[in-house]
């Protein structure tokens, strides 16, 4: 199973203690429904905006895939 981390560039935008435990994608879709809605999302990243969200959602069906996600967080700069 393949898991995927929230961008770390959404993270550093918002440096907090809430921030401390990043979710993996699979965390952030609680309904396991392969989608991480905008209400998912906000959950899982409660200092993120609606901006946050549009930039992964790429493709602007209202949802993130794991595979917007994949890509979004390869055009990363490497964190470590």
């Amino acid at each position: 199973m393949t898991r995927t981390i929230i961008p770390a560039a959404i993270l550093s935008l918002f440096a907090t203690a809430a921030f401390a435990a990043t979710p993996t994608f699979q965390e952030a879709d609680t309904n396991a429904d392969g989608w991480v809605t905008p209400e998912e999302f906000a959950v899982a990243l409660p200092d993120a905006t609606d901006v946050d969200f549009v930039t992964i959602d790429t493709n602007g069906d209202g949802a993130i895939s794991e595979a917007e996600m994949i890509t979004y967080t390869s055009t990363l700069p490497d964190n470590g």
